[in-house]
């Protein structure tokens, strides 16, 4: 497990795709529930979120998510430690 903190942004789709960005940098979020209280504030109406480490980026409106996530995969536990 990695300590390193994930970042999300927005990629808005209301016309042209656009990062979102501020003073020129992309506009950071803590979750991707960040971005869809954003896009009430700002009638934002279609985005995208990038950022998650397994690459997966879904679709969202202010209904919620177009293409939801996906289930994860299911762990596989190993062992390198012997006895």
């Amino acid at each position: 497990m990695s300590d390193h903190v994930i970042h999300y942004g927005m990629i808005v789709l209301d016309a042209a795709p656009t990062v979102l960005r501020v003073r020129g940098q992309p506009m950071v979020f803590r979750s991707a529930d960040e971005t869809m209280e954003y896009a009430q504030l700002h009638g934002i109406m279609r985005w995208m979120v990038y950022g998650r480490t397994d690459g997966w980026w879904p679709v969202y409106t202010l209904d919620g998510p177009v293409n939801p996530l996906p289930e994860p995969p299911p762990h596989v536990w190993t062992s390198s430690l012997t006895r």
